[in-house]
C-alpha cells in the first residue's frame, strides 16, 4: 500500500493481492489527534490531569478493495481542519476482522 498527498486528497494506492481471498477488504481513514490533556474531576485520579495520546476523533469508511489493484482518493479537508492531526489509513478483513494494513499520513503533507 503507497499513500501520499495530492492536490488536497489523500490518495491510497492498493496493488493487486497475491494471495486470492473471497473477503472484500474495508479500507478506512482514521482521524487522530496525537495529543489531549484532560482534567480528571472524580473517581481514582481526581485532581489529576492525564495524557491521552493518538486518540481517535472519527473513523470514516474510504472504500472496499477486493484484491485487484485500486487507488482511492479522499478529500483531506472533508476528515480535518486542524493541522495537528494525522489520518492514519487502515485495512481491514471484512467489516469486522483482523487489521492486514496500516499507515500514516500528515494531511499537510
Amino acid at each position: 500500500m503507497k499513500i501520499g498527498m495530492s492536490n488536497g486528497n489523500i490518495e491510497i494506492e492498493l496493488p493487486a493481492s497475491a494471495a486470492s481471498s473471497s473477503t472484500d477488504m474495508m479500507v478506512w481513514l482514521a482521524v487522530v489527534q496525537a495529543e489531549v490533556q484532560v482534567d480528571v474531576r472524580a473517581g481514582e485520579n481526581r485532581g489529576r490531569k492525564l495524557t491521552y495520546v493518538n486518540v481517535v476523533r472519527d473513523l470514516v469508511p474510504a472504500g472496499v478493495w477486493n484484491g485487484k489493484a485500486m487507488t482511492i482518493r479522499h478529500q483531506a479537508s472533508a476528515l480535518t481542519s486542524n493541522p495537528t492531526d494525522r489520518i492514519a489509513v487502515l485495512v481491514q478483513s471484512g467489516t469486522g476482522g483482523a487489521l492486514v494494513a496500516g499507515a500514516w499520513i500528515e494531511p499537510t503533507s
